[in-house]
């Protein structure tokens, strides 16, 4: 390793801004870069939206009302986690899968059995994100249509939650993409318009995600959107029916044990 010098300057940005440092030995082809988020040092504001751990009656007349709630059920005592729906205990609502950061390895039929005879705990198995990168939801976080670095906290705290029983063409803000074996349709943000109110659920904990930089920002970028005229979901649920949808259980896939029969 050899020092090159520092960096001064660069990184003072009034809003989160996403930079491309590259790097070469000047006379050579040797080049690489590297890509860096940056976030300004600024305090979380949250006034105007109220920010709910669980869907009970007060939140439910705030949304009667008209008012904009953002509801972190896994934020709740009384969220119970589960790595998939098939160990999903039966108290637990709402149905979730595990949260996992990296994209899953090639077959997790395979390594789930392996996993399960050596009493190891299984893989989520989800593959990263899909979203739509101009969403206004991101106008204070910098992202692609798919998961970067700058996700690491926020999909860390999380456990997307299964939309198997909702409509099949509904489609979340962020949704999270399953294995081939399982193929749950899961979601990390959803939006809904609940009677005269406005619901935006975010099944990563951005309390515990806001301890770092990009998950503050996140979470600021969420509220940002949520006080704003671009918050306006175009899907209607009643309150009633989602708390059903919830607690409905997904439809439960089987998968048989794949076993490694190669010699290595």
């Amino acid at each position: 390793m050899v020092d090159v010098g520092e960096l001064n300057g660069v990184f003072h940005v009034q809003k989160p801004t996403k930079l491309l440092l590259t790097l070469n030995i000047e006379g050579t082809e040797a080049r690489n870069s590297y890509e860096l988020w940056v976030y300004p040092k600024k305090a979380l504001e949250k006034k105007g939206v109220i920010i709910a751990k669980d869907l009970n009656e007060e939140v439910v007349k705030v949304l009667e009302h008209g008012g904009k709630v953002l509801w972190m059920p896994t934020a709740s005592s009384h969220f119970v986690a589960a790595d998939d729906t098939l160990s999903q205990a039966d108290n637990a609502t709402p149905y979730t899968v595990g949260g996992l950061f990296q994209t899953d390895y090639w077959n997790y039929r395979m390594f789930k059995t392996i996993c399960e005879n050596n009493k190891k705990k299984v893989s989520p198995g989800t593959l990263g994100i899909l979203t739509n990168s101009e969403h206004p939801i991101f106008k204070g976080f910098p992202t692609e249509m798919h998961t970067n670095w700058q996700w690491f906290p926020v999909i860390k705290e999380s456990h997307p939650l299964v939309l198997d029983n909702f409509a099949k063409d509904y489609r979340p803000v962020v949704q999270v993409i399953d294995n081939i074996e399982r193929n749950h349709k899961l979601g990390l943000v959803m939006e809904w318009k609940v009677g005269a109110g406005k619901l935006l659920v975010c099944m990563s904990d951005l309390e515990k995600a806001a301890k770092y930089p990009e998950g503050k920002a996140f979470y600021q970028s969420v509220i940002d959107y949520m006080r704003s005229a671009d918050f306006n979901p175009s899907t209607e649920i009643m309150v009633d029916e989602l708390k059903k949808k919830l607690a409905e259980k997904p439809r439960q896939v089987s998968l048989k044990e794949l076993n490694n029969i190669s010699q290595y």
